[in-house]
């Protein structure tokens, strides 16, 4: 891509599906490095049909649940981002426990 403004109706839309592109990759390397390294304390997991904590594995804790989207924790197991796919999870992303705007740590 060039710095030249967009032309007409197919580059709009050229710029629209590879920027859509580029987000679905970030978002697969974002997932999958949560599901392999488990870099954050906290996870928001996205359940398509909506969430229900009874299939929810002993290790994890939910911080909130709202329709399809739960932030959830761990107890410090390893193993906790696979136990919430397992649960029914499509995506797996790493979040902070607190807001990013939050002065102290947890």
């Amino acid at each position: 891509m060039t710095t030249e403004p967009v032309r007409g109706v197919f580059g709009m839309l050229r710029f629209l599906v590879n920027s859509a592109g580029l987000l679905l990759v970030w978002l697969i390397i974002v997932a999958t490095i949560t599901r392999l390294a488990e870099p954050s304390d906290a996870v928001l997991a996205w359940f398509p049909g909506g969430f229900d904590p009874v299939h929810l594995e002993d290790g994890a804790r939910i911080l909130s649940a709202n329709g399809s989207l739960a932030t959830l924790t761990s107890q410090g197991e390893s193993g906790w981002v696979a136990g919430i796919y397992r649960s029914g999870a499509r995506v797996v992303l790493p979040v902070r426990r607190r807001s990013c705007l939050a002065l102290s740590r947890d």
